[in-house]
């Protein structure tokens, strides 16, 4: 902390020692202003400056001033893991949960229509974040991500992670002829066989296959 008088020349500068305390002795009467030059790391500088006025009536003054820690974000951006396309699909209904560096749970959210989640407020130091629930014809990401924020203002970190669809069952057909006393019922090919839909079917890729066709 800096000290300045009223004619705004500095005084001194004291520096807080383990129990918090900073302290100027031997002070004339008058006005001063008080201001944080530096903060603690991960906690913001204290943008106020502080007027304190020392007279007879009052020859000793106490301010109890406090720090904020510094808050910052992580937006995760949730995308399709393909190599195929030139433009990865975003991915939304994927639910994620944010938890300390213990795996105590802090908070759940669920990724929007552009794929992305903003925790916001956090302090700076490690932050750990998971999967725990894939959206529908998705594979759950099993992989913990571990995101370190930096102590400086407003940081905020970028994750970009990737879900695979799901791999459904196939189906295969066999095509054999009927027995007859001339044959041994062998197998056919270059047969075309229809496949319908049992109810409208939408893709993930919003491809829409009517009933019965």
């Amino acid at each position: 902390y800096e000290l300045f008088d009223e004619e705004n020349q500095l005084v001194s500068a004291e520096t807080t020692d383990e129990n918090g305390m900073a302290e100027w002795t031997r002070l004339p009467y008058g006005r001063y202003y008080l201001k944080e030059k530096t903060a603690v790391s991960g906690y913001e500088v204290d943008p106020e400056t502080h007027e304190v006025i020392i007279s007879r009536d009052e020859p000793q003054i106490f301010l109890e001033l406090s720090d904020y820690p510094v808050c910052g974000k992580i937006r995760l951006i949730k995308q399709e893991d393909s190599e195929s396309r030139a433009k990865p699909s975003l991915i939304a209904g994927a639910v994620y949960a944010l938890y300390q560096e213990d795996m105590e749970p802090v908070m759940e959210m669920t990724t929007d229509e552009n794929g992305e989640i903003v925790f916001e407020g956090l302090t700076a130091g490690s932050w750990l974040i998971k999967e725990i629930k894939a959206p529908y014809g998705y594979t759950l990401d099993e992989k913990v991500y571990r995101v370190t924020l930096g102590a400086e203002s407003e940081a905020e970190v970028i994750l970009k992670v990737t879900d695979q669809r799901e791999k459904l069952p196939g189906l295969d057909i066999y095509k054999i002829l009927e027995k007859s006393r001339f044959d041994r019922g062998e197998s056919m090919s270059e047969v075309r066989v229809g496949l319908f839909a049992g109810q409208e079917i939408v893709t993930l890729d919003g491809e829409v296959y009517p009933k019965d066709q």
